[in-house]
């Protein structure tokens, strides 16, 4: 039987396919050569692949065979010599070739080992999420800050409670190099906490595959015998278990946690301050109220929110098994840390789906209707904005940076409506429907990461895609239930945002960027009314402005800084109180300081111990210099003019050179 033939027969949907069908299901066909066709369909064009292969599947399940299962490589923690790993995959494959027998035909396992994940600083150390769900709100928590201070008297204080960070001189010079590394660097476990966690990881890559576990022994002797080589070349300055252990015994009564904008660093809080800080992050009046019901009755008075016409419309998005959303902070320290930033998060909550899908509908709406919003994309996009405009620039420019404070938490619930409503009305305005608004839909591409693509007006064409439908007439309505739907818990209590929306919805960017895009069309519509002479219709083509998330960058000709548009755009009440502008007091703009003087961009190179990965992390040197191959890239992509970027990035090798790293490891760029 002609195998490509055959195939070709069994994408027709006509009788021509149900007769293979047929044939496929008889006794003329032996079990080896079905699943010779389905390996051989993986080589078909979509959507023809997809076709063939479910009916090939349909015809094992009717014969009762074994479905083949995609190979998966074996994972495993890698040790500190490279040959480790080669003998694994040796081992794998003689282990395979002993098996042939008893594997489905044509679908042998692949005998590659992909380099797994160490425990890193991070997960061994950071405490606060235990803390969270153990901690009573408004308890005392108890404070050993004299304990502490009776050892170490120079240790930082914060209003009489220790706060440690790699900044501290005071400390040991084990628990220095703790506190100033990397929260993702790695360290080598003890020989039996690695043969268990590497024995499980072989057991489950045989169970997947229907291989025995008759190898399990050999592999546990392969690595008690590459034990020793292992260790001659762990290099000195690497973390062991042992070093964690000893730390954690002498900061085990601190919680560990990161700083807000500093997620790579490490910082030990007094348990009471830690517990001091939460209460007056969620006691603000104006932002948070606390509610008097349990997280189960909560959870189930969101799921009441939506009637039963609603529920069955987006049944999709709406999990009645997932669990409320859960709060923690950032720690400020330009606060010193007396406050954090409230994140809320949406993973494994109720309508996490939903406000996925709402949230790419909102944001190109948002595209549709104000074609010339202050926010641009992508990082990409707007560095090739913003070194096309200085490229362009003759004259002597002027530069504001400023933030939005409390961007997330200070816009009222009502004009995030009202923007909505502005921004469908926009819309209609341009696209407006056939016949009703009621028959209007967007369908969402969930698995589609380009924004252009992963939202289109209207039914979906393509049964093999997974899509959601969004209704027109329903997005008002949606976001209302986004406000209502989102109270959460932090520890043993349960709070409801009253003002703005919550940092960690997937909803919560496209509802504030929203509210900013109407403020900046109000401000453009007021300058093509009133601003039409033909000096100020120049300043149009010269005037620059960047808003990426809460921070916004405007560059202008320093001869118009007295035009009245221009000090209405840098008015610090430009997008309405209680969203206010605030002066940020440097030109540190997308990672870069920009230099409007010389109109130059230069990259920022990390100037703090635990921004760099360390070389001696327990991964490969590969894995270790990955964030130099992230900063390179960068530096390629923001540099202005792009001819000094060579220059920024051998000061960054240079830098990591330093750091301990090869130049060998450094060549890419």
């Amino acid at each position: 039987m002609h195998a490509w033939g055959l195939l070709t027969s069994l994408a027709q949907r006509s009788l021509q396919s149900f007769q293979v069908c047929k044939t496929l299901r008889s006794r003329i066909v032996t079990d080896a050569e079905v699943y010779g066709f389905y390996r051989q369909a993986a080589n078909l064009p979509q959507p023809i692949q997809s076709r063939v292969r479910k009916l090939l599947f349909q015809t094992m399940k009717f014969r009762k065979m074994a479905r083949p299962m995609r190979c998966k490589p074996l994972c495993l923690p890698p040790l500190a010599h490279k040959a480790f790993l080669i003998n694994v995959k040796q081992l794998l494959r003689l282990h395979i070739d002993r098996n042939q027998a008893t594997l489905i035909p044509f679908h042998f396992p692949k005998s590659t080992v992909t380099e797994g994940k160490h425990t890193s600083l991070i997960w061994a150390l950071h405490n606060w999420s235990k803390f969270m769900k153990e901690h009573t709100m408004g308890t005392e928590e108890p404070c050993c800050c004299q304990k502490f201070l009776a050892i170490f008297p120079t240790a930082p204080t914060i209003e009489g409670h220790v706060v440690v960070d790699g900044l501290y001189t005071g400390l040991s010079h084990s628990a220095k190099i703790i506190f100033q590394s990397n929260g993702s660097n790695a360290f080598f476990p003890g020989k039996e906490q690695f043969l268990a966690t590497a024995t499980t990881c072989l057991e489950e890559w045989l169970t997947d595959h229907g291989l025995t576990w008759d190898i399990v022994p050999e592999f546990q002797d392969l690595v008690q015998a590459e034990w020793e080589t292992h260790l001659q070349q762990v290099h000195p300055d690497a973390l062991r278990w042992g070093d964690v252990v000893a730390f954690r015994k002498t900061y085990a009564d601190f919680i560990f946690h990161c700083e807000d904008h500093e997620p790579k660093k490490l910082v030990a809080y007094c348990r009471q301050f830690y517990a001091e800080t939460l209460n007056r992050t969620f006691s603000d009046p104006a932002v948070f109220k606390q509610l008097q019901a349990s997280p189960v009755e909560t959870l189930q008075h969101c799921l009441n929110d939506f009637s039963p016409a609603f529920l069955a419309k987006y049944r999709w998005g709406v999990n009645k098994a997932g669990r409320l959303p859960s709060a923690y902070v950032f720690p400020k320290g330009k606060k010193q840390y007396r406050k954090g930033r409230p994140i809320i998060s949406f993973a494994g909550t109720t309508c996490e789906k939903l406000w996925k899908a709402v949230a790419a509908v909102l944001g190109n709406l948002t595209r549709i209707a104000f074609p010339n919003v202050f926010h641009r994309g992508s990082l990409p996009i707007m560095y090739k904005h913003l070194h096309t405009f200085l490229s362009s620039a003759t004259e002597d420019l002027a530069c504001h940076n400023d933030d939005l404070v409390g961007f997330f938490t200070s816009v009222p619930c009502d004009r995030i409506l009202q923007a909505c409503q502005i921004t469908l009305d926009l819309y209609l305005r341009a696209h407006p429907p056939p016949r009703t608004t009621a028959e209007v839909r967007f369908t969402v591409m969930t698995n589609e990461q380009d924004t252009k693509f992963k939202v289109f007006r209207g039914k979906k064409r393509m049964g093999s895609v997974r899509t959601n439908e969004v209704w027109l007439d329903d997005i008002i309505e949606l976001v209302q239930l986004s406000f209502t739907s989102s109270d959460f818990t932090v520890c043993d209590r349960v709070y409801r945002q009253t003002r703005g929306s919550c940092i960690g919805s997937h909803i919560s960017p496209a509802l504030c960027n929203m509210v900013a895009a109407v403020e900046e069309r109000c401000w453009e519509l007021t300058f093509h009314i009133y601003q039409m002479s033909p000096i100020l219709s120049g300043l149009h083509n010269n005037l620059f402005v960047l808003r990426y998330v809460d921070n916004r960058l405007t560059i202008f000709p320093t001869r118009f800084q007295n035009q009245a548009y221009i000090k209405s755009l840098l008015d610090l009440e430009f997008y309405k109180p209680p969203v206010i502008l605030e002066e940020v007091g440097d030109f540190h703009i997308l990672g870069f300081n920009l230099c409007v003087k010389d109109k130059t961009m230069t990259y920022m190179l990390p100037t703090k111990p635990w921004q760099i990965k360390s070389p001696h992390s327990a991964n490969s040197l590969a894995r270790n210099a990955s964030g130099f191959h992230s900063r390179a890239a960068l530096i390629r992509q923001g540099t202005f003019p792009p001819e000094d970027s060579d220059a920024q990035v051998e000061a960054l090798v240079e830098l990591y050179i330093s750091k301990g790293f090869p130049r060998g490891a450094l060549t890419k760029y």
